[in-house]
């Protein structure tokens, strides 16, 4: 099973260290899980995604315009449908 974490997240609180230990026991139970980062244009890396890559997790940067945003929707489904995964979360 395939599972994508998506999450727009410019911090490292309660919530992101919930999720990162969630991912942590998903890859320990052999699930393959990817973060899906979404942020501004012009947004460098974010907390949340420097303590993933530390940890050695997966992580996919989406860096797509800030507000209601269809296309960049589509490009996460996209990104989802063409590296198969089973479940977006």
């Amino acid at each position: 099973m395939k599972i994508i974490h998506i999450i727009d997240s410019g911090v490292l609180y309660g919530d992101e260290v919930m999720m990162l230990n969630l991912v942590a026991e998903k890859i320990n139970l052999g699930i393959r899980t990817t973060i899906a980062s979404i942020g501004g244009k012009n947004i460098a890396d974010k907390p949340l995604e420097k303590e993933a890559l530390k940890r050695e997790f997966k992580v996919k940067k989406f860096r797509i315009i800030s507000g209601p945003n269809l296309l960049g929707a589509l490009k996460i489904i996209r990104f989802a449908q063409e590296e198969a995964y089973d479940l977006l979360h």
